[in-house]
């Protein structure tokens, strides 16, 4: 039966209307029905496990990648910024910081990386594990806060079969011989080191600038390391429980101390978006979002078939057993990779 026009057209919207058309692959943030009035932010980020990954690959670009194309990401990152979406109206362009990097002050003043873009009005804020720092809070503002970060000690997990002799925390640490410990040379957890007045901490500071092999120049030298020497390695939490989470389930993370950083959005001085973005992680924090965020890709990505609550278990009530050889063993149990 032909159709009149009218009809036809009133068939043909009628069909649009149905369709469910996917989110974007370059704009985070399209849950919700987006509006001529909704505004895009500029995001930029650093591609670091699991924050920021590229969808459908293991957290590794393809070889075909390159910055002037727009990857479509997942990850904490990802997930945060479409639940502000929901909280604040706003819609996120999401981008990959050119340089990689988090941003270091130039001679001349002007800094580069994620500061930079954030700086020079690339991006209308930052969104990456970055903490705040008093020389950051020079140049840009800080939301509030969507992540707390402590200092962890990574060991190596045992074969079957140990004699034991405990180590539940730093202090235990300290007072045996056979494990060396270290940390990153630069960064977070140094500064620390440097700035503490905690008498455990300053032994063990005291100890680690005496004989600077003890420090690395990477996290992955460290986490090298921890898997081929008699060594335990010092690193922020984030990092060091996804690492015990992820294949080749070889590690363990034991005790929290001495940071209590955040990591915070990084926006321009006086950004007129800041109030709102405070409002929604406010929102986040009081409905539980951010933590369920948090156990989504920590936890929720555990390739080792261990929770956190068995790790928490073994850390506190087992603590780590050295054979009498002088081997690191833990007590044998059923727990990647990252920057």
């Amino acid at each position: 039966m032909e159709l009149h026009c009218d009809a036809c057209l009133r068939t043909i919207v009628s069909l649009l209307l149905a369709i469910h058309l996917p989110p974007s692959p370059f704009t985070v943030g399209l849950r919700r029905s987006p509006s001529s009035s909704s505004r895009v932010l500029r995001v930029s980020t650093i591609q670091i496990e699991p924050y920021v990954m590229f969808e459908g690959s293991s957290g590794k670009p393809n070889v075909s990648f390159n910055y002037h194309t727009k990857p479509k990401f997942k990850g904490f990152i990802p997930d945060l910024l479409e639940e502000l979406s929901v909280e604040t109206g706003f819609e996120f362009d999401l981008n990959l910081v050119k340089e990689g990097s988090y941003g270091f002050r130039n001679n001349d003043g002007t800094w580069d990386g994620l500061i930079g873009e954030i700086m020079t009005g690339v991006a209308d804020f930052g969104a990456a594990p970055l903490h705040i720092t008093n020389r950051r809070k020079q140049v840009v503002d800080f939301s509030e806060p969507f992540m707390t970060v402590h200092a962890t000690l990574l060991f190596r997990k045992p074969p079957q079969g140990a004699a034991a002799l405990h180590i539940r925390s730093i202090h235990d640490l300290t007072r045996q011989r056979e494990i060396a410990y270290g940390t990153l040379d630069h960064g977070l957890i140094i500064r620390a080191f440097r700035n503490t007045n905690d008498s455990t901490l300053v032994k063990m500071w005291r100890k680690m600038n005496q004989d600077r092999s003890l420090l690395t120049r990477s996290n992955e030298d460290g986490v090298e390391r921890v898997r081929t020497e008699k060594y335990a390695f010092i690193l922020p939490d984030t990092i060091g429980e996804y690492l015990s989470l992820r294949p080749p389930c070889d590690l363990m993370t034991v005790d929290h101390f001495l940071i209590n950083e955040h990591y915070a959005l990084a926006l321009p001085k006086d950004s007129r978006y800041k109030n709102q973005l405070n409002i929604g992680l406010r929102r986040l924090q009081a409905t539980g979002a951010l933590a369920r965020l948090r156990h989504k890709w920590w936890q929720g990505q555990d390739e080792c078939q261990m929770t956190a609550h068995t790790s928490r278990m073994y850390s506190h009530d087992q603590g780590i057993s050295l054979s009498s050889s002088g081997a690191l063993l833990l007590s044998s149990l059923a727990l990647l990779a990252c920057l």
